[in-house]
């Protein structure tokens, strides 16, 4: 792999190739081991974890969006197709999102700091301090507590999705209020509304309830808003702004991870990649 990469030269950014395989085949898809990878039921594993038939969420190419008139990636589930351990130049990438390890020639969805939309496969070899790069989410860490058990209950119990949303219903009471306290305690946005003396509560924002399904894994729900994620862009709007590069430090060889999915795509740490 490493003398096909170092024999290949540029990089396609052709759609019908989402990732920008080389002519030879090979997709520049290598990783720290460390790296966390965002799976199609919303958790987040270590690269080193991760097997052929593996299904991670990944995206697809932009599309035009009818309502912004905005091109954007809309997420789609990606299947691993081949993994395994490589040794590559890599770089050590750093951004006001966070930092990441990835070879040389891992492609980026990048796009020029001047430019609003518009993203382009780019090297890691090629960014520059100041591009913007296409941002998911930042990572989050399933809670294991007493509390998160609660709400990972209430949520089976009361919550659905509805157009888009996590919602949930509920009377007012001692329940309620201990939802709200634990919904706040971890900082996520919500909105409520009286309907007849029933509070109907909204998780505000796919990241957020997406956030609250992979972190406190209420089962019944995860399976009911599965079909939702294809519907879901995978970057643009203030949600998702793009994360922007800070710093890039030469690493030499490292032992890597290398792979390949059947979109072409995945997200890694947050970022379209």
């Amino acid at each position: 792999i490493a003398f096909v990469l170092g024999q290949e030269g540029e990089w396609s950014d052709d759609p019908e190739d989402p990732g920008g395989k080389t002519r030879w085949g090979v997709s520049a898809r290598c990783l720290a081991p460390q790296t966390r990878v965002l799976t199609a039921d919303l958790r987040w594993v270590k690269l080193s974890e991760v097997d052929p038939g593996d299904q991670l969420l990944g995206f697809l190419p932009e599309q035009m969006n009818r309502l912004s008139r905005m091109r954007r990636h809309r997420l789609h589930s990606a299947a691993v197709l081949t993994i395994g351990p490589v040794r590559l130049p890599s770089v050590l990438l750093k951004t006001d999102r966070g930092e990441v390890v990835a070879s040389a020639d891992h492609l980026w969805r990048r796009r020029p700091p001047n430019r609003p939309t518009g993203y382009r496969w780019m090297p890691t070899s090629r960014l520059r301090v100041g591009d913007r790069l296409a941002y998911f989410a930042t990572p989050w860490e399933f809670d294991a507590t007493r509390e998160g058990g609660y709400l990972a209950g209430f949520f089976d119990g009361e919550g659905y999705a509805r157009r888009g949303s996590v919602q949930f219903s509920q009377k007012p009471g001692v329940v309620l209020n201990r939802v709200h306290s634990l919904l706040d305690e971890r900082g996520f946005c919500w909105r409520e509304d009286n309907h007849h003396g029933v509070m109907q509560g909204y998780i505000t924002g796919s990241r957020e309830w997406l956030r609250l399904l992979g972190s406190i894994r209420p089962e019944r729900l995860l399976l009911s808003t599965a079909p939702l994620l294809e519907t879901l862009t995978a970057d643009g709007g203030r949600a998702q702004a793009p994360a922007v590069v800070m710093g890039l430090e030469n690493l030499g060889d490292q032992p890597l991870i290398g792979l390949s999915t059947s979109t072409g795509t995945l997200i890694a740490e947050g970022f379209l990649t």
